[in-house]
């Protein structure tokens, strides 16, 4: 996504891209931004990554004309600094040992594996996500 505006200003491919994509409907999803809590915080830190999250948070914390010390801002904030972004432990290699062919049915189970984690708050481990994903394999018919 290229814009003239964009160019002359000389903002580099990458970090127009991070301002567009931190405009999604996730973030209008979880507005008034204070309302969102840690835990919907992380959500969004997982998909849209921590720098998108941080610029997008301190875009409307300006718009919001608030303190600069005002606790539930920088609460978010702090937490888009310091949460390590977890990587979802399962891959493409768990499905096919349970005999899963690669194909779109794999792709489909992983993604139901992963939202059901980001909706635990990434707290299942890996043994717990195998389990599940038996589960989602067995009653998917194969």
């Amino acid at each position: 996504m290229r814009t003239a505006g964009w160019n002359r200003a000389s903002i580099s491919e990458r970090s127009c891209s991070r301002f567009h994509n931190g405009l999604n409907r996730s973030w209008r999803k979880h507005s008034p931004v204070l309302a969102l809590g840690a835990e919907k915080a992380r959500k969004l830190i997982y998909r849209l990554g921590s720098r998108c999250f941080r610029d997008q948070l301190l875009l409307r914390w300006a718009a919001a004309d608030a303190s600069a010390n005002e606790p539930q801002w920088r609460a978010l904030l702090s937490l888009a600094e310091t949460w390590t972004i977890p990587k979802f432990p399962l891959g493409g290699a768990d499905a096919k040992a349970l005999g899963v062919e690669a194909g779109p049915r794999l792709g489909a189970l992983l993604k139901a594996v992963e939202q059901y984690w980001i909706d635990q708050d990434f707290k299942p481990d890996r043994a717990a996500l195998l389990a599940r994903l038996k589960d989602a394999v067995k009653s998917s018919g194969d």
